[in-house]
C-alpha cells in the first residue's frame, strides 16, 4: 500500500500521511533547501502556523523539512530543526525517514548528518518498506557503496541480520557489493565462533574421557585421553587465532 494524501501509510503508522501545498510553508522550504535557516526564523514561522508542525512534509516532493536539510547536507540547518522539535524518524513520501536522504541523497556532509540524526535517537534499523523493505544499512551499502557509512552503522549497532524484501540479509548484500570487510567479516571463521567450535569439540572428548574412567581401571589410559584432550584444546585454539590474525 502506497503513501497517499490524507490517510495513513501501512508500514507507518504513527503519523498521519497530510501534505500542505499552502503558501505559507514556501519560505521554510527555501530556507531548508539552501541551508539558511535561522533560529528566528523558525520560531517565527512556528509560531505562525500553530496549526501545523516542524515534521509535516510540504513542496512538491513532500519532503519533511528534515529531510530538505539532509538531502541538502545542511549540517547546521539539520542541527537547528532537531533542536526545535525535529522528529528524526518523521517520514515523507513513500515513509521515508530522514536517515534514508542522509544516507541515500546527501550532497555532502553524509557521515555527519548521520552521525547527528543517531545522536538525536534515529532508529538505525527503521525499514524503508516503498524501497524493498530495505534498512539505512542496506541503502549504504547498495545504493552508495559508503564504507564510511557502513562502517558507522556497523559500531553504532546496526542488525547485520537483518533482510530485504528478497530475503537477503546485509550480510548477503556486503558479500555481493564487496564490502565484507566493513562489516567486520572474514573469510575465516571469527574467533568467537571458532571458540565455540572447539569447546564443543572438547567437551566432546572430555565426555569421552569420563566413559573411559569409568570402565577402564588401568590409569595410564585415563592419563593418555586427558593428555591428548589438552592437546586438542592448544591446538585449536591457537588454529583460531592465526585464522583471525
Amino acid at each position: 500500500m502506497a503513501c497517499d494524501q490524507h490517510s495513513f501509510c501501512k508500514q507507518c503508522q504513527e503519523q498521519p500521511r497530510i501534505y500542505s501545498e499552502s503558501p505559507d510553508h514556501t519560505g521554510l522550504y527555501n530556507e531548508c533547501l539552501s541551508g539558511t535557516l535561522s533560529a528566528s526564523f523558525l520560531r517565527n514561522y512556528l509560531a505562525s502556523n500553530l496549526d501545523t508542525s516542524v515534521n509535516i512534509p510540504i513542496g512538491k516532493e513532500k519532503l519533511t523539512p528534515l529531510a530538505i536539510a539532509c538531502e541538502g547536507g545542511h549540517t547546521g540547518t539539520v542541527l537547528l530543526l532537531l533542536e526545535h522539535g525535529a522528529d528524526p524518524d518523521a517520514v515523507s513520501a513513500r515513509c521515508r525517514p530522514p536517515l534514508f536522504y542522509a544516507i541515500t541523497r546527501a550532497q555532502k556532509n553524509r557521515l555527519e548528518i548521520v552521525r547527528i540524526l543517531l545522536a538525536h535517537g534515529a532508529a538505525i534499523d527503521k525499514r524503508f518498506p516503498e524501497d524493498h523493505d530495505a534498512t539505512a544499512i542496506m541503502n549504504a551499502i547498495t545504493e552508495v557503496h559508503d564504507p564510511e557509512i557502513v562502517r558507522e552503522l556497523v559500531v553504532r549497532g546496526a542488525s547485520l541480520h537483518a533482510e530485504n524484501a528478497s530475503g537477503q540479509s546485509v550480510r548477503m548484500l556486503a558479500r555481493e557489493y564487496g564490502m565484507e570487510q566493513e562489516l567486520g567479516s572474514s573469510p575465516f571463521p571469527s574467533y568467537s565462533e571458532s571458540s565455540t567450535q572447539c569447546s564443543i569439540l572438547i567437551s566432546i572428548v572430555m565426555a569421552l574421557v569420563m566413559l573411559v574412567a569409568g570402565r577402564v581401571i588401568d590409569r595410564s589410559i585415563m592419563d593418555i585421553v586427558s593428555d591428548a584432550a589438552q592437546k586438542l584444546l592448544a591446538g585449536t585454539s591457537s588454529t583460531a587465532q592465526l585464522q583471525v590474525s
